[in-house]
Order: structure tokens, then sequence, then C-alpha cells
């Protein structure tokens, strides 16, 4: 630090320190949004083991087929810009995208981590970002500041802290059988396999299907297995015709499960376009998700839930089309039941019995590997971090009676065991389900972002100094690095 900018911060204060755990995209869009409201010295540190901030897990795949399930016009990281992401592309691609497009994750991946940089270019002299390449393994909370302690011992003393977790794999389905499975979001899942040999997925949602493209891309020749309770493959997108779309004012008083379940059935029959229906929902699932007892809450996840994520994650017609081509030509197999039965078998396969749907019928496969295409784990306590193990352990977070995710308060302040929201601990994504119900996607993670660091800027601004005034911040002319600490 120069001696202006030592000049400047003496006169300023301190500087505010906010830690993310987590630098995929709900890490990034908070650091973004963090920058973009500054006005005072701010440090961000963001904790990510991935050299590549913004990517995580859903926007780091290379793979080609791997395309975002929302058009690109929907998937601006600014909730006040919504042609932000549509320019980007437009000056930084030569593909020719546009609002309608579906494109490529691992491009989405690359517009997070370069809005964040660009916004550190931007930002005051004194404002830094350090990047941690390594992991929290646990946090101490005393005096009103918090410490990050890394897996390499370093400890990070800030004012507030936020988890940025994103999705954790799920745990084994067929534990109880001794049979190894290949959770789809590991990287070792398609290694070392014979591409010759059949394989099995559990589930049949955008997961399977980003694993049936993957082993496509692969050139993997043998069988493609399938295996859901319900059977259903996502819906698709569909852009080619204008549909019916209802009025908010014919989805109210949805006060029950039944109500819900109800009122979709009258506006399917009025002939409503069934995605519109559930983009209406989506738009007011907070409100809903709130009024509803815990008994009506479960009541959705036993009986509705599937068929809410089959029409709410649906897949871009083109992706549909190599599904189908699979499907006709008999590489991918979808079969509607459950594993009975999973066993070993000496020549290194695995021996699986299916009862299908029915309970009658059952099939008998001989498959080289087994992958878990299930949804990710949203039970905090069978994660394998010993950052949320340590956390559920203290008291400072606590784990809903759904298992959805952890308790917050309406900002995203992790609430403890003691029912008192923390003004210190935040969480952000998916792990605010049990309050929000809608947590996963960008649109509803951009305005998190958004809200959030207006309230962490305006919770830590500097208090005024003898004269009454505040502390201006200046601009600087070029780009202060960033730390790596691995």
């Amino acid at each position: 630090m120069n001696s202006e900018a030592l000049r400047l911060a003496r006169r300023r204060g301190p500087t505010a320190t906010i830690a993310i755990v987590g630098g995929g995209a709900s890490g990034a869009l908070l650091a973004i949004q963090l920058m973009r409201r500054a006005t005072y010295p701010l440090k961000i540190v963001l904790i990510e083991p991935r050299a590549n901030l913004g990517g995580g897990i859903a926007y780091s795949t290379r793979f080609a087929t791997h395309l975002l399930n929302v058009p690109a016009g929907q998937m601006s990281a600014f909730p006040d810009e919504p042609d932000h992401f549509v320019r980007w592309l437009k000056k930084n691609t030569s593909f020719g995208y546009g609002p309608e497009s579906f494109v490529r994750r691992s491009v989405y991946g690359d517009y997070l981590g370069d809005t964040l940089y660009e916004h550190e270019g931007r930002a005051p002299r004194l404002l830094a970002i350090d990047h941690y390449r390594t992991r929290a393994k646990r946090v101490e909370v005393s005096d009103g500041s918090v410490r990050v302690w890394l897996r390499n011992d370093i400890g990070i003393v800030a004012d507030r802290v936020v988890l940025a977790l994103g999705h954790h794999s799920p745990s084994s389905r067929l534990a109880s059988y001794d049979v190894r499975t290949f959770s789809a979001w590991s990287e070792s899942a398609l290694d070392d396999l014979n591409p010759a040999l059949p394989v099995l997925l559990i589930g049949t949602g955008l997961t399977a299907i980003d694993t049936a493209l993957a082993l496509e891309e692969k050139a993997h020749r043998g069988a493609i297995h399938a295996v859901s309770r319900h059977g259903q493959w996502p819906q698709v997108h569909s852009i080619k015709t204008r549909p019916k779309v209802p009025r908010a004012t014919q989805l109210q008083g949805l006060n029950s499960a039944r109500e819900l379940l109800r009122s979709v059935r009258s506006l399917l029959q009025q002939g409503y376009d069934g995605p519109s229906i559930v983009d209406l929902l989506r738009a007011n699932s907070a409100n809903i998700w709130t009024n509803w007892s815990m008994e009506e809450r479960s009541r959705f996840l036993r009986h509705l839930r599937t068929y809410w994520e089959v029409h709410r994650h649906r897949m871009p017609l083109e992706i549909a089309r190599l599904i189908d081509e699979m499907r006709w030509t008999g590489r991918l197999v979808l079969h509607t039941g459950r594993i009975r039965r999973a066993s070993c078998v000496p020549d290194g396969s695995f021996a699986v019995r299916l009862a299908l749907r029915g309970g009658h019928d059952e099939c008998d496969l001989r498959v080289s590997r087994i992958i878990d295409c299930s949804g990710p784990e949203s039970d905090y306590r069978r994660w394998s971090d010993p950052l949320v193990a340590e956390l559920l352990k203290s008291g400072l977070a606590k784990v809903d009676s759904l298992a959805l995710g952890l308790l917050t308060d309406d900002l995203g302040a992790l609430i403890d065991t003691s029912g008192l929201a923390s003004h210190i601990l935040f969480a952000i994504g998916p792990a605010r389900r049990p309050t929000l119900w809608e947590s996963t996607a960008i649109g509803e993670i951009r305005q998190q972002a958004a809200s959030l660091a207006s309230h962490l800027i305006g919770d830590l601004l500097p208090k005024p100094d003898a004269r009454g005034q505040q502390p201006v911040a200046s601009r600087v002319d070029g780009r202060e690095p960033t730390n790596a600490h691995v």
C-alpha cells in the first residue's frame, strides 16, 4: 500500500472484511454486488478451492452438450440489467447468441468470472479481494466478529461470513447393499469405463440427462439404463408457439397442496400452457411456501415434488432431440421402478434387479458401473463437509425439520439452535430452501445477492467521525491483484 493509500485508509477508519465461503455462482454474484455497493474500505475474502471463480459444480463442466436449461435472456447476473448476459455474449463470443439461446454452461461460468474481475478492476483503490484456494473447516464467533479457520490452518478474521456452499453430492442410495456407486457430480464418475459395457443411472432428472449426454460425447457404445420411481424425463422448453399464459389472479388462495393441485388442473383443462403455469407459481413460490404450515409443506414434498421438478426444471429442445435419438436407437433405456437388489459379480460388474412399477414385474441387469444421478443432498446432517458439521455441532446453524437446508431469516441470517438469528453468519443459495423453497436458480440467487449485499454494506457502514463526516471512497486507475493462497 503506498503512502497516499495508507493516509486515506487511516482517515476512513478500519477496513471491513466479508468472507464468502464458496466461489461458485452464489459466491461470485454476492461478491459482485458487494463491489457495486461499497463506498468505504472493504475486503472480500473468497474461500474456494477452484482456480476459476463463478463456475462451481454447475458451470465448470466442459462438455459441449451441457447447456443452460434457461434461455440467455433470463440469465443476467443483475436483476436491474436483464440484458447484461446477452450483451456480454455478443461482445465476447462469435456464435450469434440471442435472448432465446441456450448457451453452454461453461460459457456462463466464464461470464460470471469475467464479470467478477471486471468489477474488481473498477473498484475503489482500497477495496481488495483475496482468493484462498482451499476449504473452510470451522468458524469461531466472538465479540461481534468471526474467525474462519481454513484446512491449511490459516485463520481469517472477518466482520461477516456468508455461506455460499452450493450443492452437495447425494448420499449413496445403495449403501445397504455394499455396492460402490459413483456420484454423477464426481470428476471420476466416467473415468476408466469400458465403452462397450452397459451402465446404470439412478434418477431421470437433469443430472441423468447430463450424464447420458456426457457418455455420448465420450463415445460410450454400451446401453445406458436409467431408473426412477416415476420414470419421467424433464419437460421440454418450447418457443415455437405462443403459449396461453394465465394471469396471477387465477392462482390465488393456494392455502394447501390440495388447493394448488386443484388450481393447476383447472388451468390445464382451460387450455393454459403447463410451463407458463409453473413459471407463474415460481414467481410467487416464496409467498405460497411461507404461508403453508409444515404439514402442508410435507404433503407437497411427498405427493407433488416430483411433478413440480419435472415441469420446473426443463431441458432445451435441442437436448430433448438428442435424448430422443438415444432412446430410439436403444442406447438409452428408461425403467420405471426401483432397485430391489444389487450385488458385486466376480468379474467386477454389478448384478442389479429392478422392481418395475406395479410391483409384479422385475428386470435383471448386468452393468459395469452404477452412477447416482439423483438430486443433491439437502439434509446437511449427511454432508461430509467439516465446516457444516462444526456449524451444526456448535449450534450456530440448524437444519429444518424437513431437511431441505439451513434455517435462516428473511435476509439469509443463520438461525441457531436457540432460535436466534445471527447478525454475523449468513447463507445464500440452496441452503435457504427451508425459508424460500425456490432458491437454486440464478433468478432467485441474483436477487438474494443484491438484497444481502445491500444489507451488509449498510450494516458495516463506518460511523461518522467527530466532525460528522462520512468517509468518501476514491477511485483507482489500475486494478489491484487478487491474492491466491493454496
